[in-house]
């Protein structure tokens, strides 16, 4: 019987980063300013509730994005526009950096997976303990949703897993 390694679900640690500056913006804009004040902390005030906003607008911006992420993920697992891929697990490398953080990669039949365990990504990188993948010959079946960006010009593409599970033969 086959053994499930991993499957996608909803972590509010992963948020927590989005969430963060909508607080900030909203503390930037409840701070009043004490009567009688100088002209010199009216400019202060003023200058305070603009920082306020643009924290708020930065916040809702990336709290929108991990949401419509998650939704992404999630659709992918529930329906079928997750890539899948079964096969032997091959160039299997499992490291902790010398900055505590864990690096881990493989590849299944020439599709590469690469996880960093301190970037709060969505995905199979989200979940402790590290190491689910054994390493290389384990047979596994993997559902990818597949990331495309084009930083400066080089495509770059992340293959975010939202279901994997060992296959016993």
């Amino acid at each position: 019987m086959n053994e499930m390694i991993y499957e996608y679900k909803f972590h509010l640690v992963s948020f927590l980063p989005n969430i963060i500056p909508l607080f900030v913006g909203l503390g930037c804009l409840i701070v009043r300013k004490p009567k009688g004040t100088k002209l010199g902390m009216n400019i202060f005030y003023l200058i305070l509730r603009f920082v306020g906003i643009a924290v708020m607008i930065f916040g809702i911006i990336t709290f929108s994005n991990g949401i419509k992420l998650h939704k992404e993920l999630s659709s992918a697992l529930k329906g079928d526009t997750a890539i899948v891929v079964q096969g032997e697990i091959e160039n299997y490398l499992f490291e902790q950096q010398g900055n505590g953080h864990f690096f881990e990669s493989f590849d299944v039949k020439d599709v590469h997976f690469e996880n960093e365990y301190y970037d709060l990504p969505e995905g199979y990188s989200d979940e402790e303990p590290f190491g689910y993948f054994n390493g290389n010959g384990q047979k596994v079946l993997i559902k990818y949703v597949r990331f495309e960006e084009d930083k400066n010009n080089n495509n770059e593409v992340t293959n975010t897993i939202v279901y994997a599970e060992e296959l016993n033969d």
